[in-house]
């Protein structure tokens, strides 16, 4: 399967999708959310059809709002519902210091999937 690469910009994220790594880094404000995503959609249907041995999924987001954040979850969700693939899957949530808002938004996440979820607190969530 082909990578996926979306370079960050001031309201979108890095996006890089390989076989068995998704990385998610920046500020997640995108002004269309839907236009954003659909290619990272398209990616992530094709790939869970022929899933890795092992898939980590690090997100790392600055900042991330509603609409963006629905997103993710549906990403997680559809990962996570590829019968057996739960157990080799891991969600790596970053979340800088002293940033309650992001840490609690992980937790809502990991509340919602089946995946093991690990929370990792840095200094500074950019790339």
């Amino acid at each position: 399967m082909q990578d996926l690469l979306i370079e960050s910009t001031r309201k979108s994220p890095l996006v890089s999708l390989q076989d068995g790594d998704l990385q998610f880094i920046g500020r997640a404000i995108p002004e269309n959310p839907a236009d954003f995503f659909k290619p990272v959609m398209v990616w992530i249907k094709e790939y869970a059809k022929s899933l890795a041995d092992h898939t980590t999924i690090d997100l790392k987001f600055e900042y991330i709002n509603t609409a963006a954040t629905k997103w993710i979850y549906n990403i997680l969700k559809i990962l996570g519902e590829v019968e057996g693939h739960q157990k080799k899957m891991v969600v790596n949530w970053h979340y800088e210091v002293g940033d309650d808002d992001m840490y609690e938004l992980g937790h809502v996440l990991k509340k919602l999937v089946l995946s093991p979820f690990n929370f990792i607190e840095v200094e500074e969530t950019s790339n």
